[in-house]
């Protein structure tokens, strides 16, 4: 394997490991983080292309990747539908995988998908598993939407995105935001800046019993996962299924 693209890889396991610890334990990653894997990806993979040149593969996944960061960046700073570090994440893992190449132990497939959505196939495994999740908590306490008087689409939503729970309950969790209380609070989402903990005392003098809760997915946890199990096996769950369909 290229000594770069070892070294590339090194850096990105390094950095997306370390950032997916502190947005486990505290939902933040400082921005300085990323610049080591930002440097890196962009300069070995420059250098790359200059001594190899650009081939049609590479190239539209080239032109893939920089239209999903666009995209990626509207949603975070027009609609603010993730934090910064999201969107931090996602700049470092399209310049370190902005193509197809050589990872740490084979070869990714030579397919025109970006690498960027490869690797994010795997945090979409770990969504769906987290919706699993809420359905199975949610399982018998279902009724008390009910009794919320909550139904139809609404409660299917409340059911696959967030958890009811208890006041008490929710003291004793980290990153679960209220998002329905009756007569007091009723939103889709909250704010990605907001404190885990400001609800509290709000709800404790509301006298409330029950609160629907949502979590505040470690986002970058879930990409740094991603992109440890790609630079690991080489494959995404992308690539597998277009081997699959080539061979059957």
């Amino acid at each position: 394997m290229d000594p770069l693209l070892a070294l590339r890889d090194a850096i990105a396991l390094a950095t997306f490991i370390y950032a997916g610890f502190r947005d486990w334990k505290e939902r933040e990653v400082d921005p300085r983080v990323w610049i080591p894997a930002m440097v890196a990806g962009g300069c070995i993979n420059g250098y790359e292309l200059w001594l190899r040149g650009v081939d049609p593969i590479t190239f539209v996944s080239l032109v893939l990747t920089g239209l999903f960061v666009a995209v990626f960046a509207i949603a975070v700073f027009l609609f603010r539908a993730m934090g910064g570090a999201d969107f931090l994440a996602i700049a470092s893992m399209a310049l370190l995988y902005p193509y197809p190449s050589t990872c740490l132990f084979s070869l990714t497939t030579s397919s025109p998908i970006p690498p960027v959505l490869s690797i994010l196939s795997y945090a979409v495994l770990a969504l769906i598993a987290i919706v699993i999740a809420n359905l199975v908590a949610n399982a018998r306490r279902a009724h008390i939407l009910d009794e919320m008087g909550i139904r139809g689409s609404k409660k299917l939503r409340f059911l696959l995105t967030a958890r009811v729970m208890t006041v008490e309950e929710l003291e004793r969790k980290r990153f679960f935001y209220p998002i329905y209380v009756p007569g007091l609070i009723d939103r889709a989402t909250f704010d990605v800046e907001e404190d885990d903990r400001a609800w509290i005392p709000k709800l404790r003098e509301s006298g409330a019993k029950y609160v629907v809760a949502t979590w505040g997915i470690p986002t970058v946890t879930l990409f740094a996962a991603a992109l440890v199990l790609y630079v690991l096996l080489g494959r995404s769950i992308i690539d597998l299924a277009i081997l699959a369909s080539m061979s059957a």
